[in-house]
């Protein structure tokens, strides 16, 4: 008599696992246990013990940690549901990895330093991100986003706290008045992202922390020669999708009584997608995004590349005069980490946003050295030190004050509407420039320069009184004050995401974009920055921006 496998209820709710155990567990027949080579029972007990053995191996897979900014290595597997994890037995065995660590130490037996880097350190990646700020997240998250399961990306920070990067310490402004209409749609796409950030950012379900955005439109001054050229970018600002009105001196004494008018002839607002944000829980919402897709985050600073040992012909179609010369391929990042280890990675996509350190990346892959070839020409971009200044006028204007651009430099907006105001300054010319290894606040400079320029616009302002101040490094670009976007001329796999002068994190998502075109569909779809792209220098092609700070 044959018995029956009996099936619970429940059972089709149950594991893959399990039913696989269940399926191999089965009884035989009186029949079957009278064959004399026992093939049926042998057969049987071997697809169980394999059952078993797939089991236990798959019991051993472990979820990853979903904390904030997690560790440095990220596994690619993720489970189903990472809230299910059991915290209690989470950190018992937290408590036990770190109690061998200790005994080993205190037995002097400790690895010592870089060993834990050598371990969970990727040695592989598709693309390789040399910066971690809003900008090289920004990148890394649409470079994923284009091919979420296959691809490998590894970013890495030199400054994981953020205190020194312009991401953090900026003023956060977003504004879509350019000259030049490359800029006004990347504009427009940075302010789409905002808003629609919280669906693109979330969590398994769990939305990202508002980034506050503060509303409020950029009011351009400009005098008589700036007419011209502010009508040309009327128009074109327009073309492009861009809300923005003219005014002129009348219309802006009625609405700004308390503003100085003598020297201004036309006045730019912004009456849509302008304003300010909280830069930090954006930066914060994009690491916990791309640690959630399995990117990995290295803490170290990169302080060499290698090369395949390849030489290749360059192609004469590629660029003009370039047809005959030999070229390389960067195929290796040496990386330092903090705890002075050093280690390698391969890659076969590089970008370079590491901001005011770009120029560094570039001297390390030999780019601006004195040689033959297209790789003289120097990156063009250095460190400039921007203050940003934060100072209480009682008697000032409050919710009718605009984010204020002044033709000698000065931007300044209101911070809340208890009187508080932010400023900053972008020089016209060098010899303005503070000095960027000067340890000082800055609060000389805001007395000597900002407060005078300060009370000629808003003579309300001669009663303010100065909080704090803090300041930023930018990654000017000298050449002509525009980001550069794209691959390099000579490395045709190292592209660039830099050189924006102070306005590349709202251009960030947009780069991100087209990066990700550029590099997985080999060509640029929504928004076309060729016109940023590192051979412009080559041809000196001036790329500028015209009555815009």
């Amino acid at each position: 008599m044959k018995k029956a496998f009996c099936v619970l209820p429940s059972f089709q709710n149950t594991s893959p696992r399990l039913r696989l155990v269940c399926r191999c567990q089965r009884w035989y027949s009186d029949d079957s246990k009278k064959d004399d080579t026992g093939a049926s029972r042998d057969a049987a007990r071997a697809q169980m013990d394999e059952a078993k053995r797939l089991a236990k191996e798959s019991s051993k897979q472990k979820a990853p940690k979903f904390d904030d900014f997690g560790p440095i290595y990220r596994p690619t597997y993720v489970p189903d549901d990472p809230l299910t994890a059991d915290p209690t037995k989470r950190a018992i065995k937290v408590l036990k990895h770190q109690g061998w660590e200790l005994w080993d130490a205190i037995r002097g037996r400790s690895p010592g330093p870089g060993w834990r880097e050598a371990r969970i350190f990727p040695q592989f990646c598709d693309t390789l991100i040399i910066g971690g700020g809003i900008m090289g997240s920004v990148v890394a998250y649409y470079l994923k986003e284009k091919i979420p399961e296959a691809l490998n990306i590894v970013v890495v920070e030199k400054d994981p706290t953020y205190q020194h990067a312009a991401s953090t310490n900026s003023m956060g402004t977003i504004r879509v008045q350019f000259s030049q209409p490359e800029n006004v749609k990347a504009a427009l796409y940075g302010a789409e992202f905002l808003r629609t950030m919280k669906e693109k950012l979330n969590v398994y379900a769990d939305e990202p922390d508002d980034v506050k955005f503060n509303p409020q439109g950029f009011l351009f001054l400009g005098t008589e020669a700036d007419v011209p050229q502010m009508k040309i970018n009327h128009e074109m600002q327009i073309e492009c999708g861009a809300k923005v009105a003219l005014m002129t001196p009348g219309r802006l004494a009625a609405r700004y009584p308390w503003m100085n008018l003598e020297d201004i002839a036309l006045a730019s607002y912004g009456l849509e997608q302008e304003g300010w944000y909280d830069t930090w829980k954006l930066l914060y919402a994009l690491k916990k995004k791309n640690l959630s897709m399995g990117i990995h985050y290295v803490d170290g600073e990169v302080i060499g590349f290698e090369n395949d040992n390849q030489w290749g012909d360059f192609p004469e179609h590629y660029i003009s005069g370039a047809g005959g010369q030999k070229f390389q391929r960067m195929v290796r990042a040496k990386v330092k980490t903090h705890n002075h280890g050093e280690q390698r990675i391969q890659f076969s996509q590089a970008v370079i946003a590491a901001g005011h350190e770009a120029a560094q990346i570039c001297e390390l892959l030999g780019i601006g050295k004195p040689q033959p070839g297209i790789r003289v020409i120097q990156c063009p971009i250095e460190k400039r030190k921007r203050y940003i200044y934060m100072f209480h006028c009682p008697e000032g204007p409050r919710l009718s004050f605009p984010i204020l651009v002044d033709p000698n430099g000065l931007y300044v907006r209101r911070e809340g509407i208890n009187g508080m105001y932010m400023c900053s300054y972008t020089p016209r010319s060098n010899q303005q420039e503070p000095d960027p290894d000067d340890p000082n606040s800055g609060e000389e400079f805001f007395n000597n320069v900002l407060w005078p320029k300060l009370v000629y616009r808003a003579p309300v302002f001669s009663k303010l009184k100065l909080r704090g101040s803090w300041h930023t490094f930018y990654d000017y670009n000298y050449f002509d004050q525009t980001g550069i976007v794209g691959p390099h001329p000579y490395y045709f796999n190292i592209s660039f995401a830099c050189g924006f002068s102070g306005y590349g994190i709202q251009h960030a998502p947009a780069v991100g974009h087209a990066l990700g075109e550029l590099l997985y569909e080999m060509k640029y779809v929504d928004i076309d920055m060729t016109k940023f792209e590192f051979e412009r220098f080559l041809q000196y092609d001036v790329v500028k921006e015209v009555v815009i700070v």
